[in-house]
């Protein structure tokens, strides 16, 4: 441990549990003041391009490393492209897919012809009403029209 010295300083009430963590953290942990101070230049500067992008690549390589740790364990349920694609969080607005607005929403030629696409490409129905931007129930009246087992 290094030789520590007592320091008082006036903060305000609210922030004393704050500091008293950060007296602690910068005690036990040797290497914190680096990353602290490189964090605090960083705030005062935000040009400093390098720590983000570090922080960036490090969170990238522990995801894949829980994603393949997830698949290695088979997790029920879960498959890489419903996990990894953005287009699975949001929507994609195609315009030939869907006409109206709310509950007068319905799906165009373009839109079935689509959904029968991926229907007979084995897509499950959840990802498949994802990806669109319509219900589930949708895709699976879909199903059912065509004679498929529910997926």
């Amino acid at each position: 441990m290094a030789a520590t010295e007592q320091v008082n300083v006036r903060v305000p009430s609210a922030t004393r549990g704050l500091i008293l963590h950060l007296a602690a953290r910068l005690r036990d942990d040797q290497s914190f003041a680096g990353r602290l101070k490189r964090w605090l230049a960083e705030q005062a500067d935000p040009s400093i391009g390098p720590l983000l992008s570090d922080r960036v690549e490090h969170l990238e390589r522990h995801v894949k490393a829980l994603l393949a740790a997830r698949d290695a364990a088979g997790v029920p349920g879960s498959t890489p492209a419903a996990v990894d694609s953005p287009s699975n969080i949001i929507p994609p607005t195609v315009p030939g897919w869907t006409t109206g607005t709310g509950r007068g929403r319905r799906l165009t030629s373009a839109g079935k012809a689509e959904i029968e696409r991926r229907i007979q490409a084995g897509e499950p129905d959840a990802e498949i009403a994802r990806s669109m931007g319509v219900q589930p129930y949708t895709v699976a009246n879909h199903r059912k029209k065509l004679g498929e087992q529910p997926g």
